[in-house]
């Protein structure tokens, strides 16, 4: 992946593109990035394992020493974090060449040697830097010292063979999920009934006399649900990957202690309402199940999604049609 013209990649941060989402009022796609990162995080320890190992063959076998190592990843999810992201660097002006891949681009996942120390979660970061220093038998103390193992997730256009002729777009992560172990059955049934679908895509628009595109956001209404179900699901995620240990080993509601599997459980079967509810279309009880646990009293319904059946004047086939686009 590295190049003369594009040896440094371009370093952006998660945080802001997340609050430009808001401040643009997508924050549809907004929650949409964060299940994807969720997403990852469930499985992260795997693609990392994966790109170690690789690491240390590929320097056993060249007898070369590499700062950083990535692979190509996919995961449930991927084609939604690749989406926002193109559409985030064609708003800032970083990703309008006619020749870019767009949502054909690769995602990658690299671990690189920096000296851009941590500034939280320092003991974890400091305790993956030496397993990795380990695993590619490094015992020097002052790598140890001066550098961190940092991890960063990307696009870049092209594959293997011919992505080094183009420039690549990161965000730095967490080495690790950050969040407890409880969440991943909650994460992976959202993740896989919301991303079974193709709910968000970009619209290319190429000018030719300026040999740019413009990318904008483009929605399927008949793959649309509403979108408080995303909003309170996140919500709901955020909540408990931000409590502390322990918070959720002395959780006491009355007089009854409430166990990490009674929170999996109960997370889990409120999820699989929801999914019921709005695969069935049943918009309104499942808004009515939103205020019957919810501290907002009342909730907005003047976007639920209706849908009404009309025949097609020429064909007479049936098709969906929205009342309130």
């Amino acid at each position: 992946m590295a190049h003369t013209k594009y040896t440094n990649p371009e370093l952006l941060s998660v945080t802001d593109i997340v609050n430009n989402l808001i401040i643009r009022n997508e924050t549809i796609a907004s929650d949409e990035f964060w299940l994807s990162l969720f997403s990852l995080r469930r499985v992260l320890e795997y693609h990392i394992e994966n790109i170690i190992n690789n690491w240390v063959a590929s320097e056993e076998i060249s007898k070369n020493k590499y700062g950083s190592y990535g692979n190509i990843i996919s995961w449930k999810g991927g084609d939604m974090f690749k989406t926002v992201f193109i559409e985030y660097l064609n708003m800032k002006g970083l990703y309008g060449n006619e020749n870019y891949f767009g949502i054909n681009s690769e995602i990658y996942l690299r671990l690189a040697f920096d000296k851009m120390k941590p500034s939280k979660l320092i003991e974890k970061r400091e305790e993956f830097t030496k397993k990795v220093c380990q695993k590619l038998r490094i015992y020097d103390r002052e790598i140890l010292d001066k550098f961190s193992v940092n991890c960063y997730l990307g696009i870049v256009s092209g594959n293997t063979s011919s992505s080094r002729v183009f420039p690549r777009f990161e965000v730095n992560i967490h080495t690790e999920k950050e969040y407890p172990d409880l969440l991943d059955s909650c994460i992976k049934l959202v993740s896989d009934y919301y991303f079974s679908k193709n709910r968000l895509e970009l619209n290319k628009v190429l000018y030719k006399d300026l040999n740019e595109v413009k990318y904008s956001f483009l929605r399927k209404n008949k793959n649309q649900i509403p979108e408080e179900f995303l909003k309170n699901i996140v919500e709901k995620l955020e909540i408990i990957a931000g409590s502390s240990k322990e918070t959720l080993d002395d959780l006491v509601i009355g007089e009854v202690k409430v166990t990490r599997d009674s929170i999996e459980n109960t997370l889990y079967q409120v999820f699989c309402d929801y999914i019921k509810l709005v695969e069935d279309g049943n918009y309104e009880s499942f808004l009515d199940l939103l205020e019957s646990t919810s501290s907002k009293k009342t909730i907005d319904r003047s976007k639920l999604i209706k849908y009404e059946v009309v025949e097609c004047p020429c064909c007479n086939s049936l098709a969906e049609l929205c009342l309130n686009k």
